[in-house]
């Protein structure tokens, strides 16, 4: 489980913006059980609110989940200092489920068995 701080290839779980008022939930990964689909979605919404911006849930490239927050340009109601402590606090809190969602990925998406 990483913060990704570069551009690189990702897969999107889920995201949530504050200023649309949406989330999104990738639908290449419904095969997720859907009490996971739905724990992530809550935790998007709620970071999304709580930083006033936007929030994401990822796969990186080697299949380890990223949590990336987001403001649009000039947006000044944008905590990114709140942001990076939400991050830490709740990669702590879900270390489990971060986990469990990388060993399901790379089972799935990375080895010869999902294929």
């Amino acid at each position: 489980m990483e913060k990704e701080k570069t551009k690189k290839a990702k897969q999107i779980i889920v995201t949530a913006s504050y200023y649309e008022e949406k989330y999104f939930l990738n639908p290449e990964f419904v095969s997720l059980p859907k009490e996971i689909q739905k724990e992530l979605i809550e935790i998007s919404i709620v970071l999304a609110q709580k930083i006033r911006g936007i929030f994401m849930i990822a796969f990186n490239e080697e299949g380890n989940v990223i949590l990336e927050i987001r403001s649009i340009a000039g947006e000044y109601d944008f905590d990114e200092i709140g942001g990076e402590l939400e991050i830490k606090k709740i990669q702590r809190e879900k270390q489990d489920l971060w986990n469990s969602l990388e060993y399901w990925y790379k089972w799935i998406y990375l080895s010869n068995h999902g294929r």
